[in-house]
């Protein structure tokens, strides 16, 4: 046998090529599927108990598909019964597990990043007003004399008791 063979180290984006070759393509249908559940699972804030479920039962997926017939009442939230029923065909197979758990950490992290450049914008634009002393009226901190001091400054002249 070639030693060279078993001996060498595999790269992280060897394996994962290895691996793509061995999963079958989905169908598109059930690829948005997988992205509607995904979806719905992310928008519901319950992203580390179904990463959780899905990793825990994955070892045993065809009997966690057989699980997702026992909890099909809080699934046809957002599922008809056609969706359904392809989607527990889906999980029997346990690349797809993998598939839904990268989908919903994807779907996550975008989530996190809008959310995170939402805040910066705001803060940014809370910024901008406290350094020019506008006000929510749009006249300037100082009043009506058109006189502009800058957020907390005009603040404490407006307010002090004299």
């Amino acid at each position: 046998m070639d030693e060279g063979v078993l001996n060498r180290d595999v790269g992280e984006e060897e394996l994962k090529a290895a691996v793509d070759q061995r999963i079958e393509p989905l169908e598109p249908e059930d690829r948005a599927l997988l992205d509607k559940v995904a979806d719905q699972i992310v928008r519901r804030g319950l992203t580390v108990p179904a990463v959780f479920f899905l990793e825990s039962s994955k070892p045993l997926s065809y009997v966690g598909s057989q699980a997702l017939l026992f909890l099909e009442p809080f699934i046809r939230a957002f599922l008809d019964m056609e969706s359904y029923g392809r989607f527990v065909r889906l999980l029997e197979d346990r690349d797809n597990y993998e598939r839904l758990i990268e989908t919903i950490e994807e779907r996550d992290a975008e989530l996190v990043r809008a959310r995170k450049a939402a805040e910066k914008a705001a803060k940014d634009a809370k910024r901008s007003d406290v350094g020019t002393g506008a006000t929510g009226d749009g006249n300037a901190a100082g009043g009506a004399s058109g006189e502009r001091t800058p957020g907390w400054r005009g603040w404490l002249g407006k307010n002090r008791r004299k």
